[in-house]
């Protein structure tokens, strides 16, 4: 699990999710989550960010991270 702002600045990452990275903490806090996200997919997050900023103030979209494995299909839900 993640939080970032509206802006896609990460303010929290979980173990699990730093573990997925291949990341400290500390290596992904304060940086751009868009930066993660595979090339081909930023056009699906940036439309659900777009999304997000009108009512319902709910999105849900699913797009691929680059991970210490290669890119991984994720789930995300934003409020």
């Amino acid at each position: 699990m993640i939080k970032i702002d509206l802006r896609g600045i990460i303010l929290y990452a979980s173990p699990s999710f730093c573990r997925l990275v291949g990341k400290q903490q500390g290596e992904v806090l304060g940086h751009d989550f868009p930066e993660l996200v595979a090339p081909a997919d930023l056009p699906i997050y940036q439309e659900a960010m777009s999304e997000i900023r009108k009512p319902p103030y709910r999105r849900e979209a699913e797009f691929r991270i680059q991970t210490a494995g290669g890119e991984v299909w994720t789930g995300w839900s934003g409020t």
